[in-house]
């Protein structure tokens, strides 16, 4: 009101005296009545700026006949009767201008000012921050679970694409495999045939000097063990069809506390026999003695305990299989076997000839059984340090004086190619023999017919040999064993002279200084157990290079995983942009929603004295505790995410290729890559809340007030 008015600008009038009093009005009669200064503003500019005159005075007055009004103010009552009286006879009546003139700026010398613009106090910014991160606090759970949720489905397809093969299979071996891992030759025909590849020891020094940890040798000197010695896969499934192989698998080199870290026990327990018998000696585990027991029934006539036939195992023993040939036992050791794997022997125990046999070579048990077998119980072990000499004297001994039962030895080695003529042949099965019939002298062997047509190209029939060898020219080749059948490189070879050709297939004669030579062709190492899992990681590189693979357990599904991903590469990386990109979209809209929900939040720290670097520090420090919680959720959620998502992918393909899986990790979590997304994502989350604060310079008082609206 009116006199509220007067009252107000009365005071601070007086008070104008002695400070600075800015007054922002729209009446423009109490500017020019209590005003000194006038600036007039339109539009944000400046329309006019006029000062108050010196002395001047604002009244009415009659003098002289004229009459004088004075500028935007009411005439009392007496100044009207004035004013209506003296009209008619006042030479004129004027108003004042209002007392303004043009404001002049005056003339003053410019000096830089350093501005001190302080901010908020830390106290006071903390206060803020805590009001404003628990506004929504439910909201902002829900963001960090979300941004987890993506990040850890982004790691999981990246798990899948960065799958390491050689890495599975060690992690495979580190989960599923406490006595190390088993070298073989990369390209080892060991799954198919009981011909398996040799390691020569040239390779073997090799990776020794690589490998830290104790190398125990697998030898070829396997078992049959039926008297008859039937054709059968060693290593094969179907060598364990019935529960008892019919043949072992080689004989491990290798200490006694190792073996039973091998078959899983404490220490060895010797059930018959010495196992230091013999240096050439094997001893062989109570699964191998039972399969012997049931494959030969009439070894337990006239025998009252399992025991008593144990000990008639013991020594010598005849294996033929066309040939005679003998090894010798030096101990049976208790495995503990039957409770392993008592279930698969239920099933075993009621197959029949006719039983079908599909569903069981493809029945986990099963495969885990024949992997046991193959690996620690169907094998033999030998502790002498002095076993592949021994063993080579001992099979010389018998293929020129006979064994115990009185019969001769020959030797069969698999992977021969015959090189000659300057043409070398494609690799044979062949049975080498001792003979005093035909004079071979030493170096010099008699081959069959269809060997040296292969090398020389010729079409002899036996009923042609009775001329030919009338005739014979000798002709110099070389005997050569391959490594592996896939990479044909020569692991053993030895010159000899043909000097004439036999009727019989497949059959090389020689003497037997020539044929003591070729015994190491017969007692070389077909794979290594490696005891230190951790350390074969560090030479996967030396295995390479010297073309080794490894083969334990069940890492023919490792190996078939790797296919599966590269047939979805492509999709799996189309895959990671898609999420990479909603990831991306994902944390930059949250800051952008960050600053544009508190837009009335930061107008109020504005008008408190808040300036842009306190806002700044507020935002950033609330996406940085966002981040901090993404990060700390996502970490284990891509643990977990990881795991369910292997689960999931492995119990799919078991159940499409009908195989076991155990042990194995497809989408394995790697602790350093999931850090590295995770600090990526934090590194995205500070920049773009610090590129929104950007967005506070461009904030007015309208979008403020809306805002409160």
């Amino acid at each position: 009101d009116k006199a509220t008015t007067t009252e107000i600008l009365t005071l601070l009038k007086k008070i104008s005296k002695t400070t600075l009093v800015l007054i922002v009005s729209h009446n423009l009669r109490d500017a020019d009545e209590y005003a000194d200064r006038i600036i007039e503003l339109s539009d944000g500019r400046v329309r006019r700026d006029k000062s108050r005159v010196n002395n001047y005075k604002n009244e009415f007055s009659y003098s002289d006949g004229v009459i004088t009004l004075p500028h935007h103010k009411d005439l009392t009552d007496d100044e009207i009767d004035v004013l209506l009286r003296g009209g008619r006879k006042s030479k004129g009546i004027v108003q004042n201008s209002g007392g303004f003139v043009p404001t002049r700026q005056p003339l003053e010398k410019r000096e830089g000012v350093k501005l001190h613009n302080k901010g908020m106090s830390p106290k006071n910014l903390l206060k803020i921050f805590s009001i404003f991160f628990k506004r929504k606090i439910m909201s902002k759970v829900t963001t960090i679970i979300l941004a987890a949720v993506i990040l850890s489905v982004f790691y999981v397809v990246q798990a899948l694409t960065i799958y390491d093969t050689t890495n599975a299979v060690l992690t495979t071996l580190e989960n599923s495999n406490s006595y190390g891992v088993i070298i073989q030759q990369a390209w080892s025909t060991a799954t198919t045939s009981k011909y398996v590849a040799t390691m020569t020891d040239e390779k073997l020094e090799e990776l020794g000097k690589a490998y830290d940890g104790e190398m125990h040798r697998l030898y070829t000197e396997y078992i049959f063990t039926d008297e008859i010695g039937r054709e059968s896969d060693i290593t094969s499934a179907s060598n364990t069809i019935g529960y008892y192989a019919a043949a072992t698998v080689g004989t491990l080199n290798t200490t006694p506390e190792y073996a039973a870290k091998v078959l899983g026990v404490d220490e060895l327990e010797v059930l018959a026999g010495d196992i230091y018998d013999k240096d050439y000696g094997i001893v062989i585990t109570d699964y191998v003695a039972d399969s012997i027991i049931a494959r030969n029934p009439l070894l337990a006539l006239g025998k009252e305990s399992k025991e008593e036939i144990y000990q008639s195992l013991i020594g010598e023993r005849y294996v033929g299989k066309h040939y005679a040939f003998t090894t010798y036992i030096n101990a049976i050791v208790n495995t503990n076997y039957e409770e392993e794997h008592r279930e698969i022997f239920d099933i075993l125990s009621q197959l029949s000839a006719d039983s079908n046999l599909e569903d069981l070579e493809t029945n986990p048990l099963y495969i885990s059984f024949n992997a046991d077998l193959a690996e620690r119980y169907n094998i033999g072990y030998n502790f002498s340090e002095n076993f592949e000499e021994a063993l080579k004297e001992y099979k010389y001994s018998n293929a020129v004086n006979g064994n115990s039962f009185g019969l001769y030895e020959g030797m069969q080695v698999s992977l021969f190619s015959i090189i000659g003529d300057n043409k070398q042949s494609d690799y044979y099965t062949l049975t080498l023999l001792i003979t005093e019939s035909y004079g071979l002298a030493d170096g010099e062997v008699m081959i069959s017919f269809d060997l040296y047509n292969s090398i020389f190209s010729k079409n002899y029939t036996p009923e042609d040999l009775t001329e030919v060898n009338k005739n014979f020219t000798p002709a110099e080749i070389t005997l050569a064993e391959y490594e592996s059948s896939k990479t044909k490189n020569i692991a053993n070879s030895e010159k000899v002279t043909i000097t004439r050709l036999a009727s019989n297939t497949g059959v090389v004669y020689m003497n037997a200084n020539t044929y003591k030579e070729f015994l190491k062709f017969d007692t070389q190492a077909y794979s290594v157990y490696l005891d230190n899992v951790a350390a074969v990681k560090e030479i996967t590189d030396v295995l390479e290079d010297l073309d080794f693979g490894i083969f334990s357990g069940n890492i023919g599904n490792v190996y078939f995983i790797e296919r599966c991903i590269n047939i979805f590469a492509k999709f799996f990386d189309i895959t990671m942009v898609f999420i990479l990109i909603a990831c991306v979209f994902f944390l930059v809209n949250f800051g952008i929603k960050s600053i544009r929900s508190n837009i009335y939040e930061i107008g109020v720290i504005k008008a408190m004295g808040g300036i842009k670097r306190d806002i700044s520090k507020i935002f950033i420090s609330q996406s940085l505790i966002m981040g901090v919680g993404i990060l700390i959720v996502t970490y284990f959620g891509m643990q977990i995410g990881a795991y369910i998502a292997d689960q999931v992918f492995l119990t799919s393909l078991a159940a499409v290729v009908q195989s076991n899986f155990y042990g194995i990790r497809a989408i394995d979590f790697y602790p350093s890559i999931a850090i590295m997304d995770i600090l990526i994502s934090l590194a995205v989350v500070l920049v773009f809340a610090i590129i929104s604060t950007k967005a506070i310079d461009r904030l007015n008082l309208i979008s403020i007030l809306k805002a409160k609206e």
